[in-house]
C-alpha cells in the first residue's frame, strides 16, 4: 500500500500533469477507496459474526459446566444423606451391642455376688460343724 501511494505521489508531482489526468486519478482512488469501504464492512460484518458465534459457544460451555456443577453438587447431597444414614446404623448397631454387654456384666456381677454368698455361707457352715465337733 505504501508503494502504491509513494507512486501515485510521483504522478502526481509531474509538472506536465493535465487537470484531466488528476480526474482520473482522483476518480480511479475514489473507486479504491470504496472498494476499501465494502471491504472494512465485510471484515467488520465477519468480525461481529465470529465474536457472536464465539459467545454462543462459550454459553454453551458455560451451560454445560453448569449442568455438570449443578449434577455433582446433586451427587454430594445424596453421599452426604447416605452416609447420615450408615452413621445412625453404625450408632444404633453399636448402641445395641453397648446395651448387651452392659446387661451381660451386670448378670456376671450378680452371678459373682450370689457365687461369693454361697461361698460365705459355706464357709459359716463348715466353721460352725468344725466348731461343733
Amino acid at each position: 500500500e505504501r508503494d502504491r501511494i509513494k507512486a501515485l505521489e510521483k504522478g502526481e508531482s509531474r509538472p506536465d500533469i493535465t487537470v484531466t489526468e488528476l480526474r482520473a486519478a482522483l476518480r480511479k482512488e475514489r473507486q479504491y477507496s470504496r472498494g476499501l469501504v465494502g471491504d472494512l464492512a465485510t471484515l467488520k460484518s465477519i468480525a461481529v459474526a465470529s465474536t457472536l458465534e464465539a459467545e454462543v459457544h462459550e454459553e454453551g460451555r458455560i451451560n454445560c459446566l453448569m449442568r455438570r456443577v449443578d449434577g455433582l453438587q446433586k451427587e454430594k447431597g445424596r453421599i452426604i444423606v447416605e452416609l447420615e444414614r450408615e452413621e445412625e446404623m453404625l450408632t444404633n448397631t453399636l448402641q445395641k451391642k453397648l446395651n448387651q454387654v452392659r446387661r451381660e456384666k451386670a448378670e456376671l456381677q450378680k452371678q459373682i455376688q450370689r457365687e461369693h454368698e454361697l461361698k460365705v455361707k459355706l464357709e459359716s457352715i463348715s466353721n460352725a460343724s468344725t466348731a461343733g465337733t
